[in-house]
């Protein structure tokens, strides 16, 4: 296989690929790139098993064939390139890499050991506009949880209706859901759990395209872009019912600015105790007051005006939780709906975007007396 390459195309294609292969890879081929040349183009595969893309690069084509080459390794090369063109001349077991005056040679792999690609020729496909998807992303796949002993809340639950799309993440402590009304209706009705990385690699992988391809096969979800498509396998995990868990009715509202509450909030994690960024909120008429304590730190105190008209409450919450959902939420004001100091309290915008809904949820701490 020969082919000819710009190294900043060749850049930006490594890149993407080796935000999908996996760091530490528990096998060599899994931390190649496979490389494919023919009358179709250029394109550059990578997998860690649950997450697959394959991208396209623009070049010439001397010599047809497929290598499977280190991924990193020829990326950290690239990156240094001074010239406007690369050969990558592949061998039988050697690939040959040169720019101008610089040579470089690495080994290979067998390309035939790389891993299979999901087979979608037969799958639905639903045409899926960006802008949506990476709202749905962005408001949603920050509650995923991180935990290896539970696999079911490191996922994304994401669910197409014929005129709305939902999504929604938890980690067991916060959880976040936003519907979407679509302006084209997907004429489908299907559910499906996803690894968060898929899905933040799409959002990134889209930019300013308009609108992405969903291709929906029974075990795996296709994002196709016209320069590259991510595969993802579907999880085989109970996802939780979270709908038990959001509160159908609360008797304590409270509204402030989210900026003034979000700089109160930066200001008193630094006094927090690390374990818990524990941060005590103190309600009573129109005023709030946050206060951070910990003994080889100090205390801070913050106090601000909220619009607020009921009892006086006092309630615990992880404050770095707090800025998170503060930080996706799009609206000038945020509401705070309550029921009791040790029950989940619900954090919404003041206003909704049109055709948008959206909810946070964060479990209270245990405060200390």
């Amino acid at each position: 296989m020969q082919v000819v390459l710009s190294p900043s195309l060749l850049g930006s294609c490594l890149r993407d690929l080796t935000a999908i292969i996996p760091p530490h890879p528990s096998s060599p081929i899994l931390g190649s790139a496979l490389v494919t040349a023919d009358e179709r183009g250029i394109w550059f595969w990578g997998t860690d098993l649950d997450v697959s893309g394959r991208f396209r690069v623009e070049g010439t084509v001397v010599e047809p064939g497929r290598a499977a080459l280190p991924a990193r390794r020829l990326g950290d090369i690239v990156r240094q390139l001074p010239g406007d063109e690369v050969m990558l001349d592949v061998g039988e077991s050697k690939a040959d890499v040169r720019c101008g005056r610089s040579r470089f040679v690495m080994p290979i792999m067998n390309a035939e050991d790389f891993p299979v690609f999901p087979q979608m020729e037969n799958a639905d496909r639903v045409v899926f506009p960006s802008s949506a998807l990476a709202r749905l992303v962005d408001g949603t796949v920050f509650c995923a949880g991180r935990e290896e002993s539970r696999p079911g809340l490191n996922s994304v639950l994401w669910e197409l209706k014929d005129e709305a799309s939902l999504m929604v993440a938890t980690d067991g402590r916060r959880l976040a859901l936003m519907e979407l009304k679509l302006k084209d209706p997907t004429r489908m009705e299907r559910k499906f759990i996803l690894p968060p990385k898929a899905l933040n690699q799409v959002v990134r992988l889209a930019g300013t395209t308009e609108t992405v391809t969903v291709g929906l096969g029974e075990r795996f979800v296709s994002f196709e872009l016209p320069q590259a498509a991510l595969y993802t396998r579907e999880l085989d995990v109970s996802y939780p019912v979270y709908g038990t868990v959001i509160p159908k009715e609360t008797r304590l509202e409270m509204t402030v600015d989210r900026e003034v509450l979000a700089g109160a909030l930066r200001r008193a994690t630094i006094f927090a105790m690390p374990l818990t960024s524990q941060i005590r909120l103190v309600l009573d008429a129109d005023k709030l007051v946050l206060h951070a304590e910990c003994p080889e730190v100090g205390e801070a105190t913050e106090e601000l005006d909220v619009s607020y008209a009921g009892e006086a409450f006092e309630i615990g919450f992880n404050g770095k939780y707090l800025l998170d959902i503060l930080s996706h939420i799009p609206s000038q004001r945020v509401v705070f709906k309550m029921n009791a100091p040790l029950k989940a309290a619900l954090v919404v915008p003041e206003q909704a975007e049109e055709g948008e809904t959206y909810t946070c949820l964060l479990m209270p701490l245990r405060l200390n007396e």
